[in-house]
This record gives C-alpha cells, structure tokens and sequence, in this order.
C-alpha cells in the first residue's frame, strides 16, 4: 500500500500542470487512502524507495513507453501482429503478467523496466499469435466456443502439466499445435526482442512451457 500510495503521489505531482483538475493534492489525502496508519514522514520515504526504484526517471521509464519503442523499432514486431487487434492483445497480456509479477515479488522493481517488460511481452505475443491461429483454424461448428476459448487461453496455457489442466479435455495434441505454430512463427520476433534488450534466451520457446512464467 506505501508503494501504491507514494506512486499515486508522485504520478500527481508529474501531471498537476497538465491534467485535471490542475489544482494541488494534499498529503493528508493520500494517508487517507491507505487502510493502515502511515505518517507523512513514512510516506515521504516510500515516494523516495519508488524514485530510487526507478533510478530517478519518471514516464519514459514506464512499460508502456517501452512498449511503444519495441513497437516502432521492430519492423518483424510489426509484421507478425499485422492482424486485427494483434497489438492490443499483445499489449494487454503484457501488463496482465507485470500486474500479477510486481504484487508477488515487490523486488522487482530493483531491475530495470526492460527486463521486466520484454519477457512479459514475449508471452503477449506467443498468446496473440496462439489467438490468430485458433480464430484462423477453427470450423464454422466452433463459433459458439468463444467463450470457452477466452477461458482456455487464460487458464489451460498458464497451468502447470500436473496440475490437472483441461488440455485433455480440449483436444490436447490440436491446442498444442497451435502453441507450436505460434512459436515457430515468433521465433525470429522473439530473438530481436532478447537482442534489443540484452537478456539470454528465455525458456518459453516450447510447446510445453507454461506461458505464464515466461
């Protein structure tokens, strides 16, 4: 909550010229928020704790501005997530997995943002592509499984193989080849990020790799 809270504080004070209602916060504000007892000297020190995470550099610094880097420097980025809503699915399983990372190991941040990023946006893509190819590939007797396949994505991909998943279930061998698919036509995508980022080859290049701990 000191983390959140000081964020919020500090994400203010960078926007208060800028956005409305372009008027001051006052600390007793934030402390208001935080469902326990903390005192403005506390939070001063969380505001520092976050700069310092972040090396002192607010905006640019953030996932999401990274993430519209990749996306402007990569033409093989580009080309591979051409389809209708590609990027946007890509971006949005990016921050789910910063979102469930940052929470479970607060540590993180201690690393740059690129490396946070680039991994999480590596499944985005697998799983974005994984999505085109089940679109592409299913019968016209499938369309009423929509539902069902937005739960797939999210639950059978991301299980462990003894956790008793639903992959048998669900015609395992045909899901598993369009995870093979996907990463045999993300592969040249995956490498650039690894280049551009600087970071060794990550293990989410197989089929039975559970794309959440990309």
């Amino acid at each position: 909550w000191d983390a959140a809270v000081s964020s919020l504080a500090l994400s203010c004070k960078v926007h208060r010229d800028v956005l409305a209602p372009l008027c001051p916060v006052y600390a007793c504000e934030y402390l208001a928020i935080v469902p326990h007892s903390i005192s403005l000297s506390e939070l001063e020190a969380s505001q520092r704790d976050v700069l310092q995470a972040l090396d002192y550099s607010l905006g640019h610094s953030m996932p999401q501005a990274f993430l519209d880097e990749l996306w402007c420097a990569l033409p093989s980025l580009r080309a591979l997530l051409a389809f209708e809503g590609g990027w946007e699915m890509a971006q949005r399983e990016t921050w789910e997995r910063l979102f469930d990372l940052i929470p479970a190991e607060p540590d993180v941040l201690r690393f740059p943002v690129s490396l946070m990023t680039a991994p999480a946006l590596m499944a985005g893509v697998l799983l974005s592509v994984i999505a085109q190819h089940w679109l592409h590939h299913r019968s016209l007797d499938e369309q009423e499984r929509d539902a069902e396949y937005a739960e797939w994505i999210h639950i059978d991909l991301e299980a462990d193989d003894g956790d008793g998943s639903n992959l048998g279930e669900k015609n395992e061998d045909r899901e598993r080849g369009y995870v093979q698919r996907a990463i045999d036509a993300s592969v040249d995508v995956l490498q650039d990020l690894r280049d551009v980022v600087g970071i060794d080859n990550v293990s989410c290049l197989s089929s039975d790799t559970p794309l959440g701990v990309c």
